[in-house]
């Protein structure tokens, strides 16, 4: 004897192909989402119930019948409607990322564009002081294995602690081949003195490298701070050369300052 109809497990056939037309649609106009869900939801719920009828059962089983298949048609479309929401939203999302990227791009564009009319500002270059012919105090001090010539780092150390003005200058050179940084100091004479680099490289063996590369663009005026130990400044008194010592490698608190022109640094000097 049938008991009746057993209940759906999956939406009828019907009901299937208006869910994935209204993922389709919503897919292509995310705009129009909720209109369509509620004119997809009225016809799915119309072909359930069409579909329903035509199982052969009397109508009092049909009809308790219907009215579960419709709960389950409904929470069906709810399960339905969350998902292409969520679909849905998520493409809303990286609509709105991709958007805000561009923005986020145009933004960097603009700002690094500049001077009016557009266009990349050529790079900021400072004043070169290393062609200012600047007569140097003492002899250049090269550091290798070791500082030398001892002459020159006593006269920078008897330099600084007289509170003199003058010009001191080193070429570090740790090798292998070319690697070179050459420092000058303007030593101010009030403890401070006006520090710039500049460095030239060509670390290569295959016989390619230049005699005398260029140097590249010498770096930002920096103002340091100029200190000689008490051990140092007692061993310039007592003329213990190897001990009244003092190098451009010594300075501390260095901090960017303005650029200081080839005839600011005369009248300093």
């Amino acid at each position: 004897m049938r008991r009746g109809l057993p209940l759906l497990r999956r939406p009828p056939l019907p009901l299937r192909i208006v869910g994935w037309a209204v993922a389709a649609d919503l897919a292509h106009a995310p705009s129009h989402r909720d209109e369509l869900i509620a004119e997809r939801a009225s016809g799915a719920l119309l072909a359930l119930i069409v579909s329903m009828s035509t199982y052969g059962v009397p109508s009092i089983l049909r009809k308790i019948t219907i009215m579960r298949a419709d709960q389950r048609a409904c929470g069906t479309l709810l399960l339905l409607v969350a998902q292409v929401s969520l679909v849905t939203a998520c493409s809303a999302t990286i609509e709105d990322s991709g958007s805000n990227t561009d923005t986020g791009t145009e933004t960097e564009e603009s700002t690094s564009s500049g001077a009016p009319g557009g266009g990349t500002p050529a790079p900021e270059t400072a004043v070169d002081l290393f062609a200012c012919s600047l007569e140097p105090s003492c002899d250049l001090m090269v550091r290798h294995l070791g500082v030398e010539p001892l002459a020159a780092t006593e006269c920078a150390a008897r330099l600084v602690l007289g509170g003199g003005t003058g010009v001191i200058t080193s070429l570090d050179a740790p090798g292998p081949f070319i690697d070179e940084t050459e420092t000058l100091v303007v030593v101010l004479g009030d403890g401070t003195g006006l520090v710039q680099t500049r460095e030239r490289h060509c670390l290569r063996d295959d016989g390619q490298c230049d005699a005398n590369p260029p140097w590249e663009a010498p770096s930002r005026h920096q103002l340091c701070d100029l200190e000689v130990s008490s051990s140092v400044e007692e061993a310039c008194e007592e003329d213990l050369v190897e001990q009244c010592f003092w190098t451009p490698w010594d300075i501390t608190n260095c901090r960017d300052v303005e650029d200081s022109t080839c005839e600011d640094i005369a009248r300093r000097l």
